[in-house]
């Protein structure tokens, strides 16, 4: 190899190391950076989907099954805690059936699927929250007789916990709104 502008033989070290262009024309242009939208289900969105789909109809399945099982120990006074214990397990079959429906939503990219979600996630909070009120009430001291503890302050907590950060989520982030459209807010005319 030789020098580009005296035509001088080039030492060895000079021979390894290629050298850059003189005029910065010669250059290549910058690298654009690459816009990454984010899209699908994925990242976040991924583990709130199986949170959805599997974790919470295995929790509630399982808490229908334990009043049903309490339900059958208990007997079957029909103003009693059969009452209480026929109706929660009703509301967790329920919301089991429904977080299967709304993860399907989810994966299934529908438009409304957001809306879905978070009406979802508000139901599985008040559940808590409601059942917390229910026990807490004079009438409800039989349910708490035959071993309801699922109706705690931790829990209400904990589902409140889970609630506000999803919702959060399904609002804020880019690639919700780029999955199932951007949030529109309306303002009262």
């Amino acid at each position: 190899m030789s020098c580009q502008q005296c035509g001088k033989p080039l030492s060895h070290t000079f021979q390894l190391i290629p050298r850059l262009p003189l005029k910065p024309g010669h250059l290549r242009p910058a690298a654009e950076p690459l816009n990454f939208i984010p899209f699908g289900v994925g990242g976040w969105l991924a583990l709130l989907v199986i949170s959805i789909i599997v974790f919470c109809p295995i929790s509630f399945s399982y808490g229908a099954f334990s009043e049903l099982r309490l339900l059958k120990l208990g007997g079957l006074e029909p103003y009693g805690s059969a009452l209480y214990r026929g109706i929660d397990a009703a509301i967790c079959l329920a919301l089991a059936a429904s977080g299967i429906f709304t993860g399907w939503q989810l994966l299934g990219l529908h438009r409304n699927a957001r809306k879905i979600a978070e009406s979802y996630i508000v139901a599985t909070c008040s559940y808590y929250a409601a059942g917390y009120l229910l026990v807490r009430m004079s009438n409800a001291a039989c349910y708490l007789a035959y071993g309801g503890t699922a109706f705690t302050g931790e829990a209400v907590i904990g589902s409140c916990l889970w609630a506000i950060p999803c919702i959060a989520y399904l609002r804020r982030s880019k690639r919700v709104a780029n999955t199932y459209g951007a949030v529109t807010f309306t303002s009262p005319a």
